[in-house]
C-alpha cells in the first residue's frame, strides 16, 4: 500500500496533464494517509482549478493541522480564483480554532500588503465570530437538556463537516450510554464521513471498543458499518 501511494504521489507531483494529477489525487484520497497529506498540501497551489479546490475541500476533511499554514497563505495570496477561496473559507473551521488564529498572525508578520494591520484585525475577528456558531452547534450535542431534534441536526452537520478538533467530544457522546440510542446512532453514521480524518483510527478503535459492550442493537450495525467505510 505505501509503495503504491508513493508511486501515486510522484505522479502527482511530476505530471504535466491536469487530469493525470487530478486522477493520481482521487486514487491517493482512498489511502487516507500521509502521501495523500503531501498531495493536497502541493495541491493548493495547482495551476488547474479544480485540483486546487479539491484540496482546499480534502485539507479540512483531513484535519491534519500541519496544513493550516498553507491553507492560509493560498486564502490569502491567491484571492483571484474565487471558487477556491470558497472551499478554503469553509475548510477553515475543520481546523482548530486557535491554530487558524495563530497562523494568521504569523502570515501577516512577513507578509507584504496594504494597510496589513487593519486586514489582520479584519480576518480574525471575521473567524473568531464565525467559529462561535460553529462552537455553540457542537455544545449542543454534548447537551442532556438540549431537544433531541436540535442535538439531532447538529450530529447531521458533522457528515458534510466533520471537524476533527472537536472528535474527542464526538467520541465521547457515541461512549456514552446514558444519551438517546437513536442519537448516538446517528452519532457512529456521521463518524463514517471521518474516513480522510487524520484521526480516523481513534474512530475505529473506539468503534470496535463499543463493539464489544452490550450495545443496542442497531447501534452496533451502525458502528460495524463506520469502521468499514473508515477502512476501505
Amino acid at each position: 500500500k505505501q509503495a503504491h501511494s508513493s508511486l501515486l504521489l510522484d505522479i502527482f507531483r511530476t505530471s504535466r496533464f491536469n487530469t493525470v494529477r487530478m486522477e493520481a489525487l482521487k486514487q491517493l484520497s482512498r489511502y487516507a494517509n500521509a502521501d495523500f497529506t503531501e498531495a493536497v498540501r502541493t495541491g493548493l497551489n495547482d495551476p488547474y482549478e479544480r485540483v486546487a479546490r479539491s484540496c482546499a475541500d480534502y485539507a479540512g476533511k483531513i484535519g491534519d493541522p500541519t496544513l493550516i499554514p498553507d491553507v492560509i497563505r493560498v486564502l490569502f495570496e491567491d484571492e483571484d480564483r474565487v471558487r477556491i477561496q470558497y472551499a478554503l473559507n469553509s475548510t477553515l473551521f475543520l481546523f482548530p480554532e486557535k491554530d487558524i488564529v495563530e497562523a494568521i498572525n504569523d502570515y501577516f508578520v512577513t507578509a507584504n500588503r496594504i494597510d496589513k494591520e487593519e486586514e489582520l484585525k479584519v480576518s480574525v475577528n471575521s473567524i473568531i465570530q464565525a467559529f462561535k456558531s460553529r462552537d455553540k452547534a457542537d455544545a449542543l450535542i454534548a447537551d442532556a437538556k438540549a431537544k433531541d431534534a436540535k442535538r439531532l441536526q447538529s450530529i447531521r452537520f458533522l457528515r458534510n463537516n466533520p471537524r476533527t478538533p472537536n472528535l474527542d467530544l464526538y467520541l465521547a457522546f457515541l461512549a456514552d450510554n446514558t444519551a438517546p440510542a437513536d442519537l448516538r446512532t446517528v452519532m457512529a453514521e456521521a463518524l463514517g464521513w471521518f474516513n480522510l480524518s487524520w484521526r480516523k483510527n481513534d474512530i475505529v478503535a473506539e468503534c470496535e471498543k463499543l463493539l464489544e459492550t452490550s450495545q443496542p442493537e442497531e447501534l452496533k450495525e451502525e458502528l460495524l458499518q463506520t469502521i468499514n467505510r473508515i477502512r476501505q
